[in-house]
């Protein structure tokens, strides 16, 4: 057990939720700095390419992998992500992001995908497997929502490896 910032104890369950709302406080803020850009990009009438800049120095920043997808292609990604699954940005640029779904997944991933485009449920927070350039399964752990990009539904997620293989 663990204690918590009253001074008492944590059981594992309460760590567990704990943990899963640091992180989905987490995806909250980095999608409100995605949404922030596009609102600010729509105000300020900017030219396309100024806005892509923009959006491309939001997600450098980021120390974890981040893709934004749009009509089933990345259209924004980072180094981070990159690293996971041994593919440069630049390949990944405006390729079905289903290419990088293992296999084992790519039923489930497509269903959480249309789920979310559709504004149905879908889980926010969830371990998957993705496919690496080299051919093995990587597992990671997905934040993924839905947001607004060019005044078009596009999915944002933060990827991050995971040691474990569940």
């Amino acid at each position: 057990m663990e204690p918590n910032q009253s001074g008492g104890y944590m059981n594992n369950e309460n760590i567990v939720k704990d943990k899963y709302y640091q992180e989905l406080l987490e995806l909250h803020k980095l999608m409100a700095e995605l949404e922030q850009i596009e609102m600010a990009m729509q105000r300020s009438g900017k030219q396309p390419w100024k806005t892509e800049k923009e959006y491309q120095a939001f997600f450098d920043r980021a120390k974890v992998g981040m893709v934004l997808i749009q009509n089933e292609r990345i259209v924004h990604t980072n180094n981070p992500l990159s690293d996971i699954i041994g593919y440069t940005p630049d390949e990944l640029m405006g390729t079905p992001f289903m290419t990088y779904i293992h296999p084992s997944e790519v039923s489930r991933i497509k269903k959480n995908y249309n789920n979310r485009i559709e504004g149905k449920d879908a889980p926010i927070i969830y371990k998957t497997m993705l496919a690496h350039k080299s051919g093995r399964g990587v597992y990671v752990m997905a934040k993924v929502s839905a947001v607004i990009y060019r005044e078009n539904s596009a999915i944002f997620a933060v990827i991050e490896e995971t040691t474990d293989n569940k």
